[in-house]
């Protein structure tokens, strides 16, 4: 679409000479992506004005940039300003994207926990009988053994779309999107519909003055989805209280559970430090998962997946006896020792992932954890105490601190143990995991949360390559590491 037409579209003065014919293929609202063939969509954000981007934009090449900020001045660029500037550039990126949304089929997941393991769930088993399906949230967008990295849980429609449009042209027919809370109460993801969405729970998180002022914004936010995105059919636990709540605008609602009868209900028969036999009341099958939230999550994804691909959802179970996910309950072990690698960050998610595991333990447990910088604040004292509640030794250390002094936040952690014994303060993350490592006798049991699968730690608002993984092999470097299955 030339750059003329777009002023058309937005009902501004053509430019004049040769940037008027300048092709224009997509909008973006990273500076570092902007060329001559993008228009760039300049708004204020926490960390970094419009009027900055948008000259950054222009040094890169770029042409064409829409903002809505009376601050942007450009020499050598066209710039659209309008208090519209939004829904401008979702009308333009629609309008160049239209055949890509075309056919395609989305499922939406939210949730305050469990989002990426639902979403991978239901594209591995899409895909084990061959309907190509594209996955994006936490852990990239991933389709046909590529992963590409995402900044964000759930980017905005911007940086998707050309992804997507990657992913169609490789055969994908379905999309399943994790979309969180501030993605929602942010408009990130307007513009994209889809029949199916998966609501797998909600609890107080993500609530301080950078997030959601109060745990009803949160709500309601996640709610949007519900109502926002063309959804026709919604899947959720049976036992969430404020299910009927969030899901009541969607025509259709189908329910799962672990006890009670419900659309798909499946009972842990018994479980393994690995995995778990569950039984639908009829048929029996293997998950490769332990926890009972986990068989919750692998339901939810079931019962979607069936819909989906028109089959009754005990024909999918296989596809789960082999599912893993990185940086979800994985294990190793080594001399003795039982190391668990998860994204575990907040005391709800804690308290899931150790119940699940709990029975099977022998030794002692040894935690590596903090808590990120800059947001969730309130989350920091929860998870102290469950924390002190489900381990022997908690080593506190740092996680994304961000701007935040790492010290600051390790305080706050330390003085909401009661039993000052059974916390210990190193702050260099690198250090903290070498010592739990060094602590654990046979039998114990080290579990590194709040990284996962995460390959970077933010120190001062700076990235630096991190692999929880790679200490500990190197740690053990004399002996073998193994995955335990």
């Amino acid at each position: 679409m030339k750059l003329k037409e777009v002023s058309h579209l937005f009902g501004a003065p053509s430019p004049v000479g040769r940037d008027a014919d300048i092709e224009i293929t997509k909008v973006v609202t990273s500076s570092e992506l902007a060329d001559e063939n993008t228009l760039f969509y300049a708004r204020d954000g926490m960390r970094h004005l419009a009027k900055d981007t948008a000259c950054d934009a222009v040094r890169h090449g770029c042409r064409a940039v829409l903002t809505d900020s009376r601050n942007v001045t450009l020499e050598n660029a066209s710039c659209f300003l309008s208090n519209r500037a939004g829904k401008m550039a979702l009308m333009l990126e629609k309008h160049l994207y239209f055949e890509v949304l075309h056919d395609l089929e989305f499922v939406f997941v939210t949730g305050t926990k469990g989002k990426t393991t639902v979403a991978n769930m239901l594209a591995h088993i899409l895909n084990s009988i061959d309907i190509p399906t594209a996955v994006s949230g936490t852990l990239g967008f991933c389709f046909s053994g590529n992963t590409y990295l995402l900044k964000n849980t759930t980017p905005d429609i911007f940086t998707l779309l050309p992804y997507i449009e990657e992913a169609k042209n490789q055969g994908a027919r379905v999309i399943v999107l994790e979309v969180s809370s501030q993605a929602l109460l942010n408009h990130r993801v307007d513009g994209i519909r889809g029949k199916y969405g998966i609501f797998t729970g909600i609890s107080p998180d993500h609530i301080d003055e950078m997030e959601h002022e109060n745990f009803a914004s949160y709500r309601d936010a996640k709610r949007r989805l519900f109502s926002d995105f063309g959804i026709t059919t919604a899947f959720s636990p049976r036992t969430i209280s404020l299910s009927p709540f969030m899901v009541s605008g969607v025509k259709e609602t189908l329910f799962v559970d672990t006890k009670a009868p419900s659309n798909l209900t499946l009972k842990p028969v018994k479980m393994s430090k690995s995995d778990m036999l569950y039984t639908d009341g009829s048929r029996e099958d293997t998950l490769s998962l332990c926890g009972e939230y986990n068989l919750q999550n692998a339901a939810l994804a079931l019962l979607c997946a069936s819909r989906i691909a028109s089959v009754p959802p005990f024909l999918l179970y296989p596809a789960l006896r082999t599912f893993t996910i990185e940086g979800r309950g994985e294990r190793f072990s080594c001399q003795g020792r039982e190391i668990i690698i998860d994204y575990a960050h907040n005391a709800e998610s804690i308290e899931a992932l150790v119940s699940g595991v709990r029975p099977f333990l022998q030794g002692r447990t040894i935690a590596v954890s903090g808590s990120v910088g800059d947001k969730a604040r309130g989350r920091r004292i929860p998870l102290a105490r469950t924390l002190e509640r489900f381990f022997d030794i908690t080593i506190l250390t740092e996680d994304d601190t961000r701007d935040e002094r790492r010290e600051d936040i390790i305080e706050q952690l330390y003085c909401a143990f009661t039993d000052k014994c059974k916390a210990i303060v190193e702050p260099d993350r690198r250090r903290a995991i070498v010592l739990a490592l060094s602590l654990a006798k046979e039998g114990d049991t080290v579990f590194l949360l709040g990284k996962g699968h995460e390959r970077y730690l933010i120190r001062a608002g700076i990235e630096i390559p991190f692999s929880e993984k790679e200490i500990v092999q190197d740690y053990y470097s004399q002996d073998v590491l193994h995955r335990t299955e």
